[in-house]
């Protein structure tokens, strides 16, 4: 059981900070979908908005601290993760804002 997981009254896991159930076998499916695959995926909330980005390591990884992406985030830094644009695949509507020469950040136009 993780440290944020306890049991509830029928014996199954659930996060301790909602009581939400949690589905353990559904969290393994999607964590084994896609293994052989050269491809990462991933889905906005909605669903509408679903990405693919490689396997390989990325251009750099980042913890930025600068106003825009404490305002973008509105957390106290911001965790950025970037590819080559040619290398991602979007698959839906996104909205997009160029919040510096070089940076665009995207979004679900949905949710």
């Amino acid at each position: 059981m993780k440290t944020n997981e306890m049991k509830t009254s029928e014996g199954k896991d659930s996060d301790v900070r909602t009581g939400v159930p949690t589905d353990r076998e559904n969290e393994e499916t999607k964590r084994s979908e896609g293994k052989g695959s050269d491809v990462r995926t991933g889905v906005c909330l909605c669903g509408d908005v679903k990405i693919e980005i490689p396997k390989a390591p990325p251009l750099f990884i980042d913890a930025c601290h600068c106003s825009r992406c404490q305002r973008s985030s509105g957390a106290p830094f911001s965790f950025n993760v970037c590819y080559p644009v040619d290398e991602v695949k979007v698959h839906g509507k996104v909205k997009g804002y160029a919040s510096s020469e070089n940076m665009t950040r995207h979004w679900c136009d949905k949710c």
